[in-house]
């Protein structure tokens, strides 16, 4: 073969390799996503009401989550967003949207920045991600497993208590059996429940270093306490004024020296009452137990008055009202800790230093 022929065979080659190549930079990016509760619930969220993923197309629903896109770097048709809550793996509402254009931002955001943010009032209320020309239209489905759920759900406007995942699906048949989900966990406890234990209504307590004791079903918690200042003042008359401890927390059970509250009075009756702190999706809300009254009286120095059960039951549990019983026809004169005889507020700051962590009663001696 001559030289002038073996030249053109390369050019041809060459033409050949350069024009059936094709650059990968067409190719399509799966994109991803993610979920965050809202910073408000980020601090907890015990209930979950229908409304505010806008089940009922009332168009009030309250920031509840944050969905974030990342790495859409080009036009991507015939996607579908998917929103849906299940429990135990069964769906239990479920929202898509008809197909639409996920468009590209214009300009592409920064490195390490989503591609878009969008909030469930923007999805679901405004229908419209923001930053952007995509419109969304949403079909809502709500699928209740079986009447109680149906019935409670009816009646309240939230979801029945339990574990459920609130998920985010993107979909498109480009993307094969590639799924792009993210999911966040709901415990949803519907806290109700608020009852005062100590110090009982109109009990005579023998310290100004009063145990505080309450049961609930919630988490976190407001105790008030109010000092009646005239003997004929009204509950509304007393609650009305400068509260005289106003502590927040998460204890059922805790020893007034802890608060930093004023100094409780010899002598002075005081009311009090557990405000409920509860979040839910439509913001912080609130329910309060009945108002208790008690007198404190250190004078006489006799335990006399005393509720043993309540006394006995940081230390034994269940069993303290069975000792109490058995003690019914006794009066408490003195307390000893380990042959030494404390007063009742030395006693109540000695069990709140084991509040927080587990001990074992060796030997209790009631004589």
């Amino acid at each position: 073969m001559s030289q002038k022929h073996r030249g053109f065979i390369l050019i041809l080659l060459f033409f050949t390799f350069v024009f059936c190549y094709k650059p990968e930079l067409n190719a399509q990016e799966t994109p991803s996503i993610r979920l965050s509760l809202s910073p408000q619930l980020q601090q907890g969220l015990q209930v979950v009401y229908m409304s505010d993923l806008d089940l009922l197309d009332q168009g009030v629903a309250n920031l509840f989550f944050y969905l974030e896109m990342w790495n859409v770097n080009q036009d991507i048709e015939d996607t579908r967003l998917i929103l849906r809550i299940t429990q135990d793996g069964v769906p239990i509402s479920r929202i898509e949207s008809d197909p639409f254009t996920l468009l590209a931002p214009d300009p592409l955001p920064p490195p390490g920045s989503p591609s878009y943010i969008a909030t469930n009032v923007d999805l679901l209320n405004t229908e419209m991600i923001p930053n952007s020309t995509i419109h969304l239209v949403f079909h809502k489905t709500v699928s209740p497993p079986d009447d109680n759920f149906k019935d409670y759900m009816a009646q309240s406007g939230k979801f029945e208590r339990g574990i459920y995942y609130l998920e985010a699906i993107l979909e498109n048949r480009e993307w094969g059996l590639e799924e792009v989900k993210a999911e966040l966990r709901l415990n949803v406890t519907n806290p109700s429940t608020i009852f005062l234990q100590s110090p009982s209504n109109l009990e005579s307590i023998r310290t100004e270093f009063p145990l505080f004791q309450f049961e609930s079903d919630a988490s976190e918690f407001i105790v008030y306490v109010y000092k009646k200042l005239n003997p004929e003042d009204d509950v509304e008359t007393v609650l009305s004024g400068h509260p005289t401890l106003e502590y927040t927390t998460n204890l059922k059970q805790f020893s007034y020296n802890i608060t930093d509250g004023d100094p409780l009075e010899s002598g002075a009756t005081y009311l009090w009452y557990v405000k409920v702190l509860v979040y839910t999706t439509s913001g912080l809300e609130e329910f309060s137990s009945n108002v208790y009254q008690f007198t404190v009286d250190t004078e006489g120095g006799s335990f006399s008055k005393m509720n043993i059960t309540l006394l006995l039951e940081p230390l034994l549990g269940n069993r303290a009202e069975t000792i109490a019983k058995d003690l019914s026809n006794y009066d408490l004169t003195s307390i000893k800790l380990n042959g030494k005889t404390i007063s009742l507020q030395e006693f109540y700051q000695i069990l709140n230093g084991y509040e927080a962590g587990r001990f074992d009663i060796k030997d209790l001696e009631l004589q």
